[in-house]
């Protein structure tokens, strides 16, 4: 189970509401990441108050970057391993992903290793 941040309606923080949710096994070139930061800029406030350059579809999460730790891997993620400590780039629809959560599913694509955790892991899969 995770906690994530959704709302159902425009308007300000008090929108805002914590849902208790079953975490899906993440799908193909996607994965679970156990979030241990996230950042708030103009873009989720002016998401929240259906603002921002696309509509929102309600009911909506929230939130655009995040950084945490790989909890699982769907199928044919090559890039990153369980363990693996991972950045979220913002460069998809908050329709689509949303990264308030604990644990939230996220593409591969649009997700990069810590630069602390990028020799590690490198090293950790040329052994096999």
């Amino acid at each position: 189970m995770s906690r994530i941040i959704k709302f159902a309606k425009p308007g300000g923080p008090e929108v805002l509401e914590f849902i208790e949710t079953q975490v899906p096994a993440p799908v193909r070139l996607k994965f679970a990441l156990r979030s241990k930061q996230s950042a708030s800029n103009r873009a989720e406030s002016m998401w929240r108050n259906d603002e921002y350059i696309e509509p929102v579809k309600f009911p909506a999460g929230l939130g655009y970057e995040a950084a945490g730790i790989v909890d699982a891997i769907g199928p044919d993620v090559t890039g990153f391993a369980v363990g693996d400590e991972v950045n979220v780039i913002p460069s998809f629809s908050m329709n689509q992903y949303f990264t308030y959560g604990e644990v939230i599913t996220v593409p591969e694509y649009r997700s990069r290793e810590t630069p602390e955790n990028r020799f590690r892991s490198s090293k950790r899969r040329r052994r096999g």
